[in-house]
């Protein structure tokens, strides 16, 4: 097997200030080889590209983000922060998988904006930015202590708000002790997330990060995060429309 390819960080920059709309139609990416380097320790997955699903559905999001996780057992925090392995990706190893999951041509707005959000680093954060995102989802959700180690995966992958707009924007995505513990908790009441779930976990975002400010939140453990939730249930419980949470700072306070 083979290692993989990154690009270097200053042709990262380089693609990104100057794309060109007409590159990103064909069946292979023109890009500069003189411009890409070997990463050391981490091995190319052969048949990633190929078992990828590029249906726009949560389910196959799931699959493909185990899939990538798993494609890559020894890929680094470090490493999973780096532009420069996304945007190979998303160029050479899985720039066709790319075109068919966000066709650019059915795109009516700005096509460079688009290709922007989807083959680079999204400027609405790592959870947005194409296989980043779902990286980090698996990388701060996965427990082996389970016997289904994707089990809080799953929880969240159940709701694309939740992932994608309310925790992933948040630094709670990069603190796995904090999301294994906000998960668990989800996972042993399930009635938070069946309904009203959107204003609810408003609530939970918002309370962690307005902790954030007095408290070191990555030193913390899971069962902190748990153990608050656990205290905020009956507040949590009561919360169904987002103006609830939105216009009502004496909640933070109880």
């Amino acid at each position: 097997m083979s290692l993989q390819r990154v690009f270097k960080d200053a042709y990262v920059t380089y693609l990104r200030n100057n794309i060109h709309v007409e590159d990103y139609f064909g069946e292979r990416f023109p890009y500069d080889e003189t411009m890409v380097k070997v990463l050391a320790g981490v091995n190319h997955p052969e048949t990633l590209s190929s078992n990828l699903d590029p249906t726009p559905t949560t389910d196959a999001e799931l699959r493909n983000a185990i899939l990538l996780y798993e494609s890559y057992p020894t890929l680094t925090p470090l490493v999973a922060s780096s532009d420069s392995f996304w945007t190979y990706l998303t160029h050479v190893d899985l720039f066709n998988f790319v075109q068919k999951r966000w066709p650019i041509e059915d795109y009516k707005g700005d096509k460079e904006t688009f290709i922007k959000d989807h083959w680079h680093r999204s400027p609405n954060g790592t959870i947005r930015t194409t296989f980043m995102g779902l990286w980090w989802s698996v990388y701060c959700s996965v427990d082996d202590n389970r016997e289904d180690k994707y089990e809080l995966t799953r929880i969240l992958f159940k709701s694309n708000d939740f992932r994608m707009i309310r925790i992933g924007p948040s630094s709670l995505l990069r603190c796995r002790e904090a999301m294994v513990g906000i998960l668990e908790f989800l996972k042993e009441n399930p009635e938070i997330y069946q309904e009203y779930f959107r204003t609810r976990s408003m609530y939970i975002v918002e309370y962690f990060n307005r902790l954030g400010g007095s408290k070191q939140l990555s030193a913390l453990d899971r069962t902190f995060f748990k153990q608050t939730l656990e205290r905020k249930k009956d507040i949590i419980l009561s919360l169904k429309k987002d103006e609830e949470v939105a216009y009502n700072d004496r909640l933070f306070s109880l």
